[in-house]
C-alpha cells in the first residue's frame, strides 16, 4: 500500500475509534479526511452534527466554543493551548527521529535543530530545556523505540503528522 493510501486508511481507522469528548481532534480528522476526498465516518459526522445542533438550539445564547466544549485557560484560547501541546509532542517525535539518524546527538541539540529547521519561536515553549525535560521525564524516546519496533505504521503517521504540523503552524517566528 502506498504511503498516502496508508496514511488515509490510518486516519480513517483512528477517526472511527476516537473518543467523542476530544472534539478538536475530531474536527482535525474531519478536515483531514475531507481534504483527501474521504467521507468521514458516520460516528464523527454525528458528533459534529450534535454540537452544531446545540449551537443552533441555543439561539445565540451560547458561542460555538461553548457548544463544542472549548474553554480558554489562562487567557489563551483552547485551540492555541492545544496547538502548543501538540507542537511539543511533534518536536519531541522529530527530535527522536533525528537522534536515531545521528547516533550520539543530544536531545537538547536535536530539539534545537528542529526549532531551527521549522523556524519555531522558542518563547512559546519557554525553552528547549523544558521540552528536553519533558522528553526525559515521560521516557518519550523509549515509547517511540517501542512504536518503531511494534507499530511502524503508527510511527510513520506520527512523524508525517509532525512534519505537516510544524511546517504549517502558527508557532513560527516572524520573517
Amino acid at each position: 500500500m502506498e504511503h498516502k493510501e496508508l496514511a488515509k486508511q490510518m486516519i480513517m481507522d483512528c477517526a472511527e475509534q476516537w473518543p467523542e469528548d476530544d472534539i478538536v481532534t475530531i474536527i482535525r480528522f474531519f478536515a483531514a479526511l475531507v481534504k483527501v476526498g474521504q467521507s468521514p465516518p458516520l460516528k464523527m459526522l454525528s458528533v459534529l452534527a450534535n454540537r452544531f445542533t446545540a449551537y443552533l438550539d441555543a439561539n445565540g445564547e451560547k458561542t460555538l466554543d461553548e457548544c463544542f466544549g472549548l474553554k480558554a485557560k489562562q487567557g489563551k484560547h483552547f485551540l492555541k493551548q492545544r496547538d502548543e501541546q501538540e507542537a511539543t509532542d511533534y518536536v519531541m517525535a522529530l527530535a527522536w527521529q533525528l537522534i536515531k539518524e545521528n547516533p550520539g546527538i543530544s536531545v537538547n541539540l536535536a530539539i534545537s535543530e528542529i526549532f531551527s529547521k521549522y523556524h519555531i519561536d522558542e518563547d512559546i515553549f519557554k525553552s528547549v530545556e523544558s521540552i528536553e525535560s519533558r522528553y526525559s521525564r515521560i521516557k518519550y524516546g523509549l515509547f517511540l523505540d517501542i512504536c518503531h519496533e511494534h507499530c511502524p505504521d503508527f510511527l510513520f503517521v506520527l512523524l508525517w503528522r509532525s512534519e505537516c504540523f510544524l511546517s504549517n503552524n502558527s508557532l513560527k517566528t516572524k520573517g
